[in-house]
């Protein structure tokens, strides 16, 4: 698939990423890092982007929510 027709696909999730982290970890410097670290994943993932329109939101939220886990579950280590 061509760059920008990903970059246009994943544009599309960003928010919706954005708020399923930032909703998890009520802080935005938290909410930001769990969503780079989404789109990275997702970008990542060729099916992603061929898949119906239901099943990629469903699949970024699944990403978004772990991120948003792996985030929280950092600090907890280091604390």
């Amino acid at each position: 698939m061509e760059l920008q027709l990903k970059i246009a696909v994943l544009r599309k999730y960003e928010l919706f990423c954005y708020q399923v982290a930032s909703y998890l970890l009520e802080k935005e410097e938290d909410a930001v890092q769990a969503t780079l670290s989404s789109l990275l994943q997702l970008s990542q993932e060729n099916d992603f982007f061929v898949s119906p329109e239901n099943s990629q939101r469903m699949k970024a939220k699944i990403i978004s929510m772990k991120a948003a886990l792996a985030v929280k579950q950092s600090q907890l280590e280091t604390t």
